[in-house]
């Protein structure tokens, strides 16, 4: 891990690199009429692999472009200027986060699929790592556990470390997959083995493993299983910080901190929960996707570099089509759903313009995000107040992101009202970075300049018939003008109402029908400290329940889906 030098007086001007297997960014922020702020990001193209492979490239682009946006000079040669001076010029204090090098490589097999596997899973995507399960490769591939399929297995992983779970497996058994994997895996990359299973099994993985693998164990009967997780969550996490001594381009930059992607966004997570006393999922898709849910009853951390839009986008040929389809507002084959997702494959940073790339690439985040929801166990319905979108995530769905991310995530409040916002600079994982060193100058940046206001949506659940009035809402604004305006099943408004707003909002709905999770029929007015407040698209009325369900026939559909995405662009024709 890169040291953290230490620091006698409370800095003012502060870099952070942002790397991941795409972008570079830049972010300069410091101390202005008192107060930490955004100063502003510079951002290039990663530039570790083709046609460069030397990231020292995408680096200094993005400092380069900072310099000439900002008019500072960050750099002398090739090395940082620190402390900063009196002129502007340099920085007090570096950091680094993101997922500068390639993610652990991950092999799991159990040969008991039972809560310790669960664990164990969920705390390996708590960590830069990429999990591939022998379970769900031998799924995908229509076989059962056999020698030939785990080398089959081993060879598509490529794990640096196998985990291994005896659970209550025969000896006979347990010894006959350690034996393919003793022969096999050293050949695929593989360096560790962690080895879960009781003192007679991790005698057996020793004798079996000892020369092809670094062992270490676990017993699961001498530890809770929350100990269990928590230490396989730290040797991942140290894992990965251990390989970036090994990475020379940013040895320049070994003053500085290094936090990952994860802790970044877990970090800013945590605070607004304390903050703002909310409970909020946070899903960004950079390098993989990622999503934080920080509630009163715990958190969950999900990443999943396998899986997104971009450098992962061959992870979209496992979606069956027939899946993505009904989220498209027009009618597709499955064979041109199927070429626009190996077009995605083959350019996977080109960026999606037009209505109808955006359309479909909503469609695939709505159903890519419920593979990854579900995997990790979430409820069918998430009750959180405040959603957070990562600046890739609202870009590729374009105008109705927004939508997606409420349909992806299934948000269901327990109070009816959710709050939407953007990280429009791509700054979480920054600011996050900045908090492990310094958590007051990064608190001050996150109340001032990070998150932009999408809106504020109210959501209405029960069951009715499409197009069936289910409420009638009244709305006075702050500059007391009163609009009344009936809601009906299945629609989604947008309203006008400016950052900065606020408005009374009182919905009454019909018998069937309930305000968030609040009984069916009754009132609610959002008023005083509950008055909505607005943003990009003032307060947003969804009328479709959940979990959102489309009409059964095509013309329905398609006709709800355009009503839907144009109730953000204007157009509801």
């Amino acid at each position: 891990m890169i040291d953290t030098a230490e620091q006698t007086t409370l800095p003012n001007a502060m870099l952070v690199l942002d790397i991941d297997q795409s972008v570079t960014r830049a972010v300069l922020c410091d101390v202005v009429e008192g107060a930490a702020r955004l100063v502003d990001v510079g951002e290039a193209v990663t530039t570790a692999g083709t046609p460069f492979f030397e990231m020292s490239v995408g680096i200094n682009q993005a400092i380069r472009q900072l310099e000439d946006q900002t008019g500072r000079r960050l750099m002398e040669g090739d090395q940082i200027i620190a402390p900063s001076r009196a002129d502007g010029d340099g920085v007090d204090r570096v950091f680094v986060t993101g997922i500068p090098i390639e993610p652990n490589r991950i092999g799991l097999l159990s040969l008991d699929q039972g809560e310790i596997t669960h664990l164990i899973r969920s705390a390996a995507r708590r960590t830069i790592s990429v999990v591939h399960e022998a379970s769900e490769y031998f799924k995908w591939a229509e076989t059962s556990m056999s020698p030939a399929a785990m080398d089959a297995w081993l060879r598509d992983a490529r794990p640096r470390t196998v985990i291994l779970i005896a659970g209550e497996s025969s000896l006979d058994d347990w010894r006959g997959a350690l034996e393919v994997i003793a022969s096999a895996a050293p050949g695929y990359g593989a360096i560790q083995g962690i080895i879960i299973g009781d003192e007679e099994r991790q005698q057996v993985a020793a004798e079996v493993l000892d020369d092809a693998l670094e062992l270490s164990g676990i017993d699961p009967a001498a530890y809770d299983t929350t100990e269990i997780s928590s230490a396989i969550e730290s040797e991942l996490r140290e894992q990965y910080a251990s390989r970036l001594p090994d990475e020379q381009a940013l040895q320049a930059f070994t003053s500085g901190m290094f936090v990952d992607r994860m802790q970044g966004v877990e970090s800013v997570a945590a605070f607004l929960h304390r903050r703002m006393g909310r409970k909020l999922a946070v899903w960004s898709m950079q390098s993989g996707t990622l999503l934080e849910v920080a509630a009163n009853q715990g958190a969950l951390s999900v990443y999943r570099g396998d899986i997104d839009a971009g450098m992962a986008a061959r992870s979209l040929l496992n979606i069956p089509t027939s899946y993505i389809a009904r989220w498209i507002p027009a009618q597709m084959t499955e064979d041109e759903i199927r070429h626009w997702l190996l077009n995605r494959t083959l350019r996977p940073n080109a960026r999606i313009y037009g209505d109808s790339d955006q359309a479909i690439a909503g469609a695939v985040l709505r159903e890519m995000t419920g593979v990854i929801t579900r995997s990790a166990g979430v409820e069918d319905t998430l009750d959180v107040e405040l959603v957070v979108l990562g600046r890739e995530v609202f870009e590729t769905a374009g105008s109705a992101g927004l939508l997606v991310a409420m349909d992806a995530l299934q948000v269901l409040p327990s109070d009816g009202v959710v709050m939407l916002s953007v990280d429009r600079d791509g700054i979480i994982a920054s600011l996050g970075a900045i908090a492990a060193g310094e958590p007051d100058y990064a608190r001050e940046v996150i109340e001032n300049d990070f998150l932009s206001p999408l809106g504020t949506c109210i959501v209405l659940n029960g069951q009715a018939q499409f197009g069936n009035r289910i409420a009638d809402v009244e709305i006075v604004e702050d500059d007391g003008e009163r609009r009344e305006l009936t809601l009906s099943w299945g629609e989604v408004r947008c309203l006008p109402l400016s950052e900065g707003r606020t408005a009374e909002v009182t919905i009454t709905p019909v018998s069937a029908i309930s305000v968030g999770r609040y009984s069916t029929g009754e009132p609610v007015t959002f008023d005083g400290d509950r008055a909505i407040h607005g943003g990009q698209f003032g307060i947003i009325l969804d009328g479709r329940g959940r979990p959102c369900e489309l009409p059964n026939d095509n013309e329905s559909r398609i006709h709800a889906l355009h009503r839907w995405a144009g109730a953000f662009s204007g157009d509801t024709e």
